[in-house]
């Protein structure tokens, strides 16, 4: 004989699970048709896209979910960065760094959706003023944990004289859609340095100041403009203060060698200039021709090492000859000249105190 009355009550199960960005509660076993809430909470940065049953149908957009259990029940809370872009790749910025180690540049930290990370071909392009820089792509960007968070991070490094120009961010998938756009100045952050000294080291503090005072002095000698004030502390670097930065030079063969320059990126680049092709007997040169004349190069100057010697060897048809020079040596001869404008010579006065303080800051 059947005994109804002792049939076991069946009983339903619950089960809960979250994506990445989030936490969730609310498993259980209990009876058919009793009701049951399940609550999902989104971490830091992130935010809560919804419930989705086991064959990835989103049953309620609701953080707290109350249903009657009418079957055993399997949900997923799905969450998202917070800050998405338009075509809903997910990269959320978490902070900016200034880049104090010899070359002028912002580091952009983000947070990154699995989507992302998981696209070879996924990139951060940078541009400024509407131009497009060396692009990062993320499977080579750095880990790095910013206010305890994990995070990526990409590096943008500017030339001198475009430190108050804005950089704009944005990861791109292989695809071609894109997250948001993040945008800042290296002199935003020279000011949050300023007004927070408390939090830096006097060091750093210096080296923002000079590396600001070198943006602002680059970018009016390239757009041809005078500074009306110069600080006393620039105007007290003279030749004098250089000599020790003289260059060695060919004297016999000046129908070959030209001359040198400068050239103010994010690290300085200087060029020494022939007036036929030759060849370095150093490797890590390059030999290029611009217009008549021919060039060699030393790429990548930090600016700790801009009174450092650079020794080169150069083959001619008259023979070798070398040179021995540094960014510092074009400073002193910039300063040693009268023939040379007010601009010039305030750009290497700056770019002398900016070398002091980065070797101060790196020691």
């Amino acid at each position: 004989e059947f005994d109804i009355a002792n049939v076991p009550e069946q009983k339903m199960v619950v089960f809960v699970e979250a994506t990445e960005g989030g936490t969730v509660t609310g498993a259980a076993e209990v009876k058919k048709g009793t009701s049951v809430t399940v609550a999902a909470a989104a971490n830091a940065g992130y935010r809560f896209d919804g419930w989705y049953d086991s064959i990835g149908t989103k049953v309620s957009e609701s953080a707290e979910y109350i249903f009657d259990v009418q079957k055993n029940t399997a949900l997923v809370a799905k969450f998202a960065l917070a800050n998405m872009g338009p075509n809903g790749v997910g990269a959320e910025l978490v902070g900016y760094t200034l880049s104090l180690e010899g070359n002028i540049g912002v580091n952009f930290y983000l947070q990154l959706s699995e989507e992302v990370l998981a696209d070879t071909g996924a990139y951060m392009n940078f541009t400024l003023n509407g131009k497009a820089l060396p692009k990062v792509y993320v499977k080579d960007a750095e880990t790095a944990n910013v206010n305890d968070t994990d995070c990526y991070a990409f590096k943008c490094s500017v030339p001198v004289k475009d430190m108050d120009t804005e950089i704009t961010a944005q990861i791109v998938l292989s695809g071609g859609s894109k997250g948001p756009e993040h945008s800042y100045t290296i002199e935003k952050y020279a000011e949050y340095i300023r007004d927070n000294k408390e939090d830096y080291s006097d060091k750093a503090i210096a080296l923002v100041e000079t590396m600001s005072d070198f943006g602002d002095f680059a970018s009016a000698y390239f757009a041809e403009e005078t500074v009306e004030e110069v600080p006393e502390e620039m105007l007290a670097v003279t030749a004098e203060t250089l000599k020790d930065y003289q260059a060695t030079l060919p004297v016999d063969n000046d129908d070959i060698y030209y001359g040198s320059s400068l050239l103010l990126k994010s690290e300085t680049i200087l060029r020494h200039y022939f007036t036929e092709a030759v060849e370095v007997a150093e490797e890590g040169y390059r030999v290029a021709k611009k217009g008549n004349l021919y060039y060699i190069e030393s790429e990548g100057i930090p600016a700790h090492l801009l009174g450092e010697n650079i020794k080169i060897t150069v083959k001619t048809t008259a023979g070798d000859m070398e040179i021995t020079y540094s960014p510092l040596s074009y400073a002193y001869i910039a300063l040693s000249r009268e023939d040379v404008d007010d601009n010039l010579t305030s750009l290497m006065r700056a770019m002398f105190l900016y070398y002091q303080a980065a070797q101060a800051y790196l020691e």
